[in-house]
């Protein structure tokens, strides 16, 4: 009997709360499109953060990394003459020498035509020229053969990896271990093939992966300039634990002192450099250094106005549905009705409306789902389908949201009893 009469009330709602929302239909619909652009922008931003932080194949030991991006060369008057990347000097003397970390790797990128023998047609595609601990720090997934060995890098011997995406159009399968391709107008016999790797992994990422000693240009070093330390090259180290980050950056201000004692007339500075994954998240790039509080006055500033737009929504919609019924409380306060017995009568009839806020909330998270996908996509399809199932993120936003609604229920009964 007490379930018939549950199912009875809650198909009453339902039908209440339907007549609601069809009452004002232009109003409703503004009320969920804006919330939905809302929370959709919203997620856009957690989306952008979690794709830029999170540690995912192949930058499955992110948390592990330090970067050097960057360096200053300054005069022996301490003037900075030069900011930019590192040279093969620099890297062999600096970097390779470090025992603190698991793996160290230097690497460039730029775009090159790629073709096979016989097409007469080309594509630029993106080429990482990197050396053999470049496979130490990065997880790739090989779907045929494996990656070039020290030995290939120290000789400069002309092998390629190339991405599974790759493989396919040049050759029609991933089956192509020992084929040719042609860079640059130079063959490079092909020795593995890894799986597509997402452009959001920005240090990983590329369609070719080559040694870099196999460029004859990238391992000369402009002596006349700043003493041969500047260049094009980054780095990666890859610790073994956090804990293990103080010292490596304790050896390698050692080995930048004793570099730096061979020079002349130059001095090295990493600047900001090496920083964490989280630091890059923040803004730091080598050449200036993010903080919480800049975050916080920028983005945050932005999340917490797009946060209080569907609070500020659900408020007006509150007060509109309570204007409606303000006759009505009158009368009932009229024929004597106490305080006590008000609120709580408020909060049985406001069920209804909030029942019609939840279903204006469905229909705003899946359009929000749907903005957030579309978002997602066009920055990266992989990335989209690993992180758009953010289903946490999604459940804190609608806890919120029911939150805001059942608090609502309470503002409805209180506003009934001073009114």
């Amino acid at each position: 009997m007490c379930l018939l009469i549950c199912k009875i009330m809650i198909t009453i709602y339902l039908k209440q709360s339907y007549n609601l929302l069809k009452e004002n239909r232009f109003v409703n619909g503004i009320s969920i499109a804006g919330t939905a652009l809302s929370v959709a922008a919203v997620m856009l931003i957690y989306l952008v953060y979690q794709v830029n932080f999170s540690a995912y194949a192949p930058e499955s030991n992110r948390y592990r990394i330090l970067f050097v991006s960057s360096l200053q060369a300054c005069g022996s008057d301490g003037h900075p003459i030069n900011n930019g990347g590192m040279s093969h000097k620099v890297v062999r003397e600096c970097l390779y020498p470090l025992q603190t970390p698991e793996a160290v790797t230097a690497f460039t990128s730029g775009d090159l035509p790629v073709n096979v023998h016989g097409q007469q047609f080309y594509d630029k595609y993106a080429i990482k020229f990197t050396d053999d601990g470049f496979w130490k720090v990065f997880d790739f997934t090989f779907l045929a053969g494996g990656p070039f060995t020290h030995t290939d890098w120290e000789s400069g011997i002309r092998k390629a990896v190339i991405s599974d995406k790759l493989a396919r159009r040049l050759f029609g399968t991933v089956e192509a271990v020992g084929q040719t391709l042609r860079m640059n107008y130079a063959d490079y016999r092909i020795c593995g093939v890894v799986k597509e790797v997402s452009r959001a992994a920005e240090s990983s990422y590329g369609d070719v992966w080559i040694p870099y000693t196999a460029n004859a240009s990238l391992l000369k070093d402009n002596i006349s300039y700043c003493e041969g330390t500047t260049g094009e090259f980054q780095a990666c180290i890859l610790s073994r634990s956090r804990s293990d980050f103080e010292a490596i950056r304790r050896e390698m201000l050692k080995l930048q002192s004793t570099f730096n004692a061979s020079l002349t007339g130059t001095k090295l500075d990493y600047m900001h450099s090496p920083f964490t994954q989280w630091q890059a998240v923040l803004g730091t790039n080598g050449f200036s250094e993010g903080t919480v509080g800049e975050w916080l006055k920028s983005t945050g500033a932005v999340i917490l106005f797009l946060l209080l737009l569907p609070a500020l929504n659900i408020i007006g919609i509150t007060l509109t549905q309570f204007r409606k019924r303000r006759s009505e409380i009158g009368v009932r306060k009229a024929f004597g009705r106490t305080s006590g017995d008000r609120k709580f009568t408020d909060l049985l009839h406001g069920w209804p409306d909030r029942v019609a806020a939840v279903i204006r909330l469905a229909v705003t998270l899946q359009i929000a789902f749907l903005f957030g996908r579309c978002f997602a996509d066009a920055r990266h399809a992989d990335t989209a389908s690993h992180f758009c199932g953010s289903f946490l993120f999604y459940v804190d936003i609608e806890s919120a949201e029911c939150c805001d609604s059942c608090l609502a229920s309470f503002a409805d009964a209180y506003y009934g009893s001073v009114a």
